[in-house]
């Protein structure tokens, strides 16, 4: 998706922004899913990655539009057409989201990790939000295949988002007698722990792709992201 792309439809995405800064102003930022805003104008949420690719990006642009109604001001003081205390007499503009609060936002190490609590008998939680909205996994196998998945590629945590996630991204491993997680790295765009880039584990020799078997230690509680795009608030069960 080009952002050539992503910039047309003035109006729908002007729209996309009104909406959604109401809702930040009644709910924060991470009281709303993209599900509520397609709601909110009757569209699919299809519709709305169109203009924006993500959460994340959503929060940005509005972020991006407070900037520049307080540059507008901020100027408007400066060149003496209107005082500071006219300012101060109005209602003061709702506070602009951080979208590195969100769960899809962009700065992996600003983000706390999940403090959602594992299911008896859970080996781990993991809390995310994709195109589907927000999301918990809890993890009950010794091993998970986490991804977009695919009619040949198995994935016990499907995510529905963008085709930058691969469709095996990344498989997480626990150690059934250090209770230690480890994951390993499958992805062509990359994935982080805690903002810290995984070394990959696949290389490719003469044209052959290959696994190293190369494995990331994974902390009790850590933020996990897929290609920049999507997040994931993991919590093992030992932290809870």
């Amino acid at each position: 998706m080009t952002e050539e792309r992503r910039g047309g439809g003035g109006d729908t995405r002007t729209a996309i922004l009104d909406v959604a800064e109401r809702l930040v102003q009644s709910r924060g930022f991470n009281g709303f899913s993209y599900a509520d805003v397609a709601a909110e104008l009757g569209i699919t949420k299809a519709a709305l990655h169109y203009h924006f690719r993500g959460k994340a990006e959503l929060g940005e642009s509005l972020i991006s539009r407070y900037a520049e109604r307080f540059g507008e001001v901020l100027s408007a003081i400066l060149a003496g057409r209107i005082s500071v205390e006219e300012i101060a007499s109005r209602k003061a503009p709702a506070a602009a989201p951080d979208p590195q609060t969100e769960v899809s936002g962009v700065a992996p190490s600003a983000i706390p990790a999940s403090t959602a609590i594992p299911d008896p008998g859970a080996f781990a939680v993991i809390e995310y939000e994709d195109a589907g909205g927000r999301k918990r996994f809890q993890m009950t196998k010794e091993q998970i295949v986490v991804g977009r998945g695919g009619r040949d590629y198995w994935t016990d945590l499907k995510l529905e988002t963008l085709p930058d996630v691969s469709r095996e991204h990344f498989r997480l491993r626990r150690d059934p007698a250090s209770g230690q997680f480890f994951l390993k790295d499958l992805s062509r765009l990359g994935t982080t722990i805690n903002g810290d880039k995984v070394p990959s584990s696949i290389e490719f020799v003469d044209g052959e792709k290959r696994d190293r078997n190369v494995e990331a230690p994974v902390p009790e509680k850590a933020r996990i992201g897929l290609a920049n795009v999507v997040f994931l608030e993991f919590r093992s069960a030992s932290n809870s």
